[in-house]
C-alpha cells in the first residue's frame, strides 16, 4: 500500500500562520465588529503572493498545485473573513480566466489579480436565482461590436472593492437552457454600481454586496469563452471553488476545537476544570 504525504506544503502553511498571527489576529475582532474589509491587510496579502498561489509564474503567480492551495486555505480558515477574499480572487476569478480566457485576457488581468493590484468578483447569484445559472435574469444584447448588459447580482464577494467583475448574462431565450448564458469580463469603470450588504451572521469582515448593471456596454473582446458557454464556465468554476471552501472549513473547524479545548481547561466548576468531566470530554 502506498501512503500519500497529506502535508507536502508545510512552508506555505507556516507563511500563512506567521502572517495570520502577526497581522490578522490582533485586529480580527475589530474588523468583524465593524463589518469592514481591511484593505491594508489585503494589500499585504498581495505583496506576499497570497492571491497567486495557483496562478502560473508566467502570469506573475507562484504556480503551486492544489495541494498547496488547499493547505494555504486551510490555514487561512483560522483567521476569519479574509479567507473569503482570497477564495473569490483565485477560485472564482483566476480559475475561469486561466481555463477559458483568451491569451490577451490572461495577459491583461492575471498579473494584476495575482499581485493584488486589483480585486476580482464572480457575479452569478441574483435576487431570484442562486447557483442555478439557467434561471438568471441579467440580459446581454448585441450592440455594435459589443454587448449591452442590464441586471442585478446579489451576495457577491468583493463586490464593493472589486475592479473586475465576471458577469453571467442571458444572451439567448430561456428555452435554450444551458446554451442561453454567456460570461463577460466587466471593469468597474465601465459603469458598474455596487452597494454593501451589512448585518451578516458570519464572514462579517468580508466584502459582500449587491452589483447593479445598468446599461453597461462591454466590447466583444471582453467576452469570456464562447457565446453560450457561460453555464459551463459557471459550473466549472463552482466545482473548483468547492475545494477551497472545504479546505477553509477544516481550518475553521480546527480553530473551534482549539478554542474550546483551551476554554474547558480554564473554566472551573465544583473545584476542577470542566474539561475533566466525561460529558465534556465526549463532546470534544
Amino acid at each position: 500500500m502506498q501512503f500519500v504525504d497529506v502535508n507536502p506544503h508545510e512552508d506555505i502553511r507556516q507563511l500563512v500562520r506567521q502572517f495570520g498571527e502577526k497581522e490578522i489576529r490582533p485586529v480580527l475582532e475589530k474588523y468583524e465588529k465593524e463589518e469592514e474589509l481591511p484593505m491594508d491587510l489585503v494589500r499585504k496579502m498581495g505583496d506576499l503572493g497570497f492571491f497567486g498561489i495557483i496562478v502560473p509564474e508566467e502570469y506573475g503567480g507562484i504556480g503551486l498545485d492544489y495541494w498547496a492551495y488547499a493547505a494555504y486555505l486551510e490555514e487561512f480558515g483560522r483567521y476569519g473573513s479574509l479567507r473569503a477574499t482570497a477564495t473569490a480572487q483565485q477560485s472564482l476569478v483566476c480559475t475561469p480566466l486561466l481555463s477559458f480566457g483568451s491569451a490577451a485576457q490572461k495577459e491583461r488581468y492575471l498579473p494584476q489579480l495575482a499581485s493584488g493590484a486589483i480585486l476580482g468578483s464572480y457575479c452569478l447569484t441574483e435576487p431570484s436565482s442562486g447557483s442555478d445559472a439557467g434561471s438568471l435574469q441579467t440580459r446581454a444584447v448585441r450592440d455594435g461590436d459589443g454587448w449591452r448588459l442590464n441586471g442585478q447580482k446579489i451576495f457577491i464577494t468583493n463586490a464593493c472593492h472589486a475592479d473586475l467583475f465576471i458577469i453571467f448574462a442571458r444572451t439567448a431565450p430561456s428555452d435554450q437552457q444551458s446554451r442561453a448564458i454567456t460570461a463577460f469580463l466587466v471593469e468597474r469603470k465601465d459603469g458598474i454600481r455596487t452597494t454593501p450588504l451589512k448585518g451578516k451572521l458570519g464572514l462579517r469582515a468580508s466584502d459582500t454586496g449587491t452589483v447593479f448593471i445598468e446599461d453597461v456596454w462591454v466590447p466583444d473582446e471582453n467576452r469570456l469563452g464562447e457565446i453560450g458557454e457561460g453555464f459551463k464556465i459557471a459550473l466549472y468554476t463552482l466545482d473548483n471553488g468547492r475545494i477551497s471552501l472545504a479546505a477553509a472549513a477544516v481550518g475553521t473547524s480546527q480553530t473551534c476545537v482549539d478554542l474550546t479545548t483551551a476554554y474547558v481547561q480554564e473554566r472551573e466548576q465544583f473545584g476542577k476544570p470542566i474539561g475533566s468531566f466525561q460529558l465534556i470530554q465526549d463532546m470534544l
